[in-house]
């Protein structure tokens, strides 16, 4: 596990091989899988619509959703619940937990506590939308301006201080352009390095102020961009 730190303009790190070969390969089939019966959803981007917000889309339809802002970049892959296949996801979550308490990676991702006690590693399974009139720009995840915004808008929120995400892939197919992209500012011309997306790979970023970072497809996605989400809270 071949560990690569950056400081500026905030503190983001790689790390090569988080997830081993077998289990990328596992959890990229097991996405695959649990994608294929929604194949028209997500096609149309109607997949991409928050089950909070089901009811825009049964009232206005998927091209209103898509003018205000109701489909989403990335949603969750539905595993079913108690299944063989979650329980493995379960422990190679857990895994990549306890690599992530790597002094190499504490040394700049330091332990915290909240109200709650210990904060925690939150993960999950993800699809990107191949929604290009909406594109994930460059944006920071600041949890005080999400906190503050949340507050605002009487809304709960749970934004963590050091975000991530993991790379699934399958062989044969090129991810030329698929990777998360950090940014200097809020223009995409600003960008400081594409992460390619590489199976089995990461990316963290302390959330902060200047922590801009998204994503750019200039070809769109022809295959399917699965990945994992973390998340420390």
């Amino acid at each position: 596990m071949r560990i690569d730190v950056r400081t500026e303009p905030f503190t983001y790190l790689t790390i090569e091989n988080l997830i081993s070969k077998q289990d990328q390969d596992f959890l990229y089939n097991i996405c695959e899988e649990a994608c294929l019966p929604h194949e028209e959803s997500i096609n149309d981007l109607s997949f991409f619509v928050l089950e909070q917000d089901k009811h825009k889309l049964d009232t206005h339809g998927i091209e209103w959703c898509k003018n205000n802002s109701v489909v989403m970049n990335n949603v969750g892959v539905p595993l079913k619940e108690g299944s063989a296949e979650e329980k493995r996801w379960w422990d190679i979550s857990h895994n990549m937990k306890v690599k992530l308490q790597n002094p190499a990676v504490v040394r700049h991702f330091p332990l915290k506590t909240n109200e709650r006690g210990p904060c925690e590693w939150g993960m999950g399974l993800t699809i990107t939308s191949d929604y290009r009139e909406h594109p994930l720009t460059p944006h920071t995840d600041d949890p005080t301006e999400i906190r503050e915004y949340a507050l605002a808008n009487g809304l709960p929120t749970t934004s963590g201080i050091y975000k991530g995400v993991a790379f699934l892939t399958k062989d044969g197919i090129d991810y030329t352009d698929y990777g998360t992209r950090f940014y200097k500012t809020k223009e995409y011309s600003s960008e400081i390095e594409e992460i390619p997306f590489v199976g089995g790979n990461s990316c963290f970023f302390v959330a902060g102020p200047n922590s801009y970072h998204g994503t750019h497809f200039p070809n769109g996605l022809p295959n399917k961009r699965f990945s994992i989400s973390l998340e420390y809270y």
